[in-house]
């Protein structure tokens, strides 16, 4: 049976090794290719909601002694990778750990085909991930506005070279795919602050003080639901992902975390976003013209108001 690791944090440093030992990573072979899948989804410094460069760091650091590790995400749909990767501070912390961080929407792409997809029966996917010997998928513990939650599961849908608000329209199945694809081997999140609310960016910081693991991403997203105070059976993508994968039971090693997070009430720009997703023609005109750079400024010059009213 699947195990899910939960440790209150004291010493970060120390808990990071102690979860590594535990999942095992370093019983892969020396030299193997290690990929870390961290979250990039906003450039801007804000808690809760990206990758914090100081656990990235400790664990490509514990890694990069016997392994060759990546570390990236691709490009979201409002904004660029390689300016969050500066703003957030993770570019450094990866080359100063002795990683390689990876922009993976500049990636080489190789095609990956798998039967058992809902949507992507075969798609260009980047060669760093899918040619990698483990990938691990480091994440947060979030409310998402679309998916109910978003946590190592989800965190995968970043994997998508391309403009992934496209996948939008059959979101659940095309994150079923992904995992499919890039077949991730270890789940790592970082509940120390998470986010309730309008997540999976605009929503408010929760204090936590956790970090968890597993070697199943079902197992590990299932416990994490839990912990939110959410039914995993309510979460569309992570049902499918069991369907095909399996991993809703397992052990828990730690404390039975429980706290009440605010559910993600979608707003009028979510409310927008989902009309424009109705036909060929508003996709096309919407996402495929010019028109999408006017949107993308608008939608982000609002959510930017929003968070700093809620800093305030």
């Amino acid at each position: 049976m699947n195990t899910v690791y939960v440790k209150k944090t004291k010493n970060l440093e120390q808990d990071v090794k102690e979860l590594i030992k535990k999942l095992q990573i370093k019983k892969l072979a020396k030299g193997s290719k290690i990929f870390i899948k961290i979250n990039l989804s906003l450039d801007r410094d804000y808690p809760g909601t990206t990758t914090s460069p100081d656990i990235l760091k400790i664990i490509v650091s514990e890694l990069s002694k016997d392994y060759e590790v990546m570390a990236g995400d691709s490009n979201p749909s409002a904004c660029n990778t390689d300016h969050a990767f500066k703003i957030t501070g993770t570019k450094q912390a990866i080359i100063e750990a002795g990683g390689t961080p990876v922009n993976l929407s500049k990636d080489k792409k190789v095609l990956v085909k798998n039967p058992k997809s809902l949507i992507h029966k075969e798609y260009w996917m980047p060669a760093s991930i899918i040619n990698a010997d483990a990938v691990i998928s480091l994440a947060l513990l979030k409310t998402h506005v679309f998916t109910t939650m978003t946590s190592t599961i989800k965190n995968m849908f970043g994997s998508y070279p391309r403009l992934k608000i496209l996948h939008h329209q059959y979101l659940d199945k095309a994150i079923h795919d992904v995992i499919l694809m890039t077949k991730p081997n270890y789940a790592i999140i970082d509940g120390r602050i998470g986010m309730e609310g309008r997540g999976p960016v605009e929503g408010t910081p929760k204090k936590v003080g956790i970090i968890m693991g597993s070697n199943n991403l079902i197992s590990c997203d299932t416990e994490a639901c839990k912990i939110m105070g959410i039914k995993p059976e309510k979460v569309k993508h992570l049902m499918l992902c069991n369907k095909t994968l399996g991993g809703l039971k397992y052990t828990l090693k730690g404390p039975s975390i429980r706290k009440k997070f605010k559910p993600a009430t979608p707003g009028l720009i979510d409310k927008i976003q989902a009309l424009s997703f109705k036909s060929k023609t508003t996709i096309y005109l919407c996402y495929k013209t010019p028109l999408f750079k006017a949107i993308k400024f608008t939608a982000k010059t609002l959510k930017d108001i929003g968070r700093y009213i809620r800093i305030r």
